[in-house]
Protein backbone atom coordinates (compact mmCIF):
# COMPACT_ATOMS: atom_id res chain seq x y z
CA UNK A 1 0.00 0.00 0.00
CA UNK A 2 1.42 3.37 -0.97
CA UNK A 3 0.83 6.97 -0.06
CA UNK A 4 -2.95 7.55 -0.49
CA UNK A 5 -2.53 11.29 -0.82
CA UNK A 6 -0.43 11.05 -3.97
CA UNK A 7 -2.19 8.00 -5.43
CA UNK A 8 -5.85 8.78 -4.66
CA UNK A 9 -6.41 12.25 -3.19
CA UNK A 10 -4.95 14.02 -6.22
CA UNK A 11 -7.56 12.21 -8.35
CA UNK A 12 -10.33 13.36 -6.00
CA UNK A 13 -9.07 16.96 -6.11
CA UNK A 14 -9.30 16.77 -9.92
CA UNK A 15 -12.96 15.65 -9.66
CA UNK A 16 -13.69 18.48 -7.20
CA UNK A 17 -12.13 20.98 -9.61
CA UNK A 18 -14.17 19.57 -12.50
CA UNK A 19 -17.46 19.87 -10.56
CA UNK A 20 -16.88 23.27 -8.90
CA UNK A 21 -14.50 24.85 -11.40
CA UNK A 22 -11.90 25.35 -8.64
CA UNK A 23 -10.35 23.64 -5.63
CA UNK A 24 -11.38 25.35 -2.37
CA UNK A 25 -8.31 26.95 -0.85
CA UNK A 26 -9.41 27.15 2.77
CA UNK A 27 -8.70 24.05 4.88
CA UNK A 28 -11.11 23.78 7.83
CA UNK A 29 -10.05 20.40 9.20
CA UNK A 30 -7.78 17.51 8.30
CA UNK A 31 -7.11 14.04 9.70
CA UNK A 32 -4.37 11.71 8.49
CA UNK A 33 -3.71 8.15 9.64
CA UNK A 34 -0.23 6.84 8.88
CA UNK A 35 1.12 3.30 8.73
CA UNK A 36 4.31 1.87 10.25
CA UNK A 37 6.31 3.28 7.31
CA UNK A 38 4.85 6.72 8.12
CA UNK A 39 2.93 6.85 4.83
CA UNK A 40 -0.65 8.20 4.93
CA UNK A 41 -3.14 5.35 4.51
CA UNK A 42 -6.28 7.35 5.33
CA UNK A 43 -6.94 11.01 4.72
CA UNK A 44 -10.01 13.14 5.47
CA UNK A 45 -10.21 16.88 4.84
CA UNK A 46 -12.86 19.58 5.02
CA UNK A 47 -12.21 22.32 2.47
CA UNK A 48 -13.93 25.57 1.61
CA UNK A 49 -15.78 28.46 3.19
CA UNK A 50 -19.47 28.97 2.47
CA UNK A 51 -19.44 25.89 0.22
CA UNK A 52 -17.86 22.96 2.04
CA UNK A 53 -16.20 19.95 0.41
CA UNK A 54 -15.47 16.86 2.48
CA UNK A 55 -12.88 14.61 0.92
CA UNK A 56 -12.18 11.15 2.34
CA UNK A 57 -9.59 8.77 0.95
CA UNK A 58 -8.79 5.40 2.47
CA UNK A 59 -6.30 2.84 1.14
CA UNK A 60 -7.51 0.09 3.48
CA UNK A 61 -10.71 -0.96 1.71
CA UNK A 62 -10.96 -4.60 0.64
CA UNK A 63 -12.71 -3.52 -2.57
CA UNK A 64 -11.78 -0.48 -4.60
CA UNK A 65 -14.42 2.17 -3.98
CA UNK A 66 -14.19 5.51 -5.73
CA UNK A 67 -17.38 7.49 -5.42
CA UNK A 68 -18.45 11.10 -5.40
CA UNK A 69 -21.55 12.58 -3.78
CA UNK A 70 -22.86 16.13 -3.77
CA UNK A 71 -25.41 17.33 -1.22
CA UNK A 72 -27.34 20.56 -1.56
CA UNK A 73 -30.45 22.17 -0.07
CA UNK A 74 -32.82 20.74 -2.70
CA UNK A 75 -31.26 17.44 -3.73
CA UNK A 76 -28.19 15.21 -3.74
CA UNK A 77 -26.34 13.42 -6.51
CA UNK A 78 -24.11 10.37 -6.31
CA UNK A 79 -21.71 8.50 -8.55
CA UNK A 80 -21.09 5.36 -6.50
CA UNK A 81 -17.86 4.35 -8.21
CA UNK A 82 -15.75 5.09 -11.24
CA UNK A 83 -17.44 2.32 -13.25
CA UNK A 84 -21.05 3.49 -12.80
CA UNK A 85 -22.87 4.36 -16.01
CA UNK A 86 -25.26 6.83 -14.34
CA UNK A 87 -25.55 9.44 -11.61
CA UNK A 88 -28.31 8.92 -9.02
CA UNK A 89 -30.17 12.11 -8.08
CA UNK A 90 -32.51 12.22 -5.08
CA UNK A 91 -34.74 15.01 -3.80
CA UNK A 92 -35.05 16.02 -0.11
CA UNK A 93 -37.53 13.18 0.48
CA UNK A 94 -35.07 10.62 -0.90
CA UNK A 95 -37.00 10.04 -4.15
CA UNK A 96 -35.11 9.44 -7.38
Amino acid sequence: MGDVFWTQAVHDLTIIKHILGYIPGKIKAINVIINEDELPVSFTAMLGGRLVVIMSVNGGHCNKISGVSIHGKKCSAELYNAYDDHITIRDKAGKR
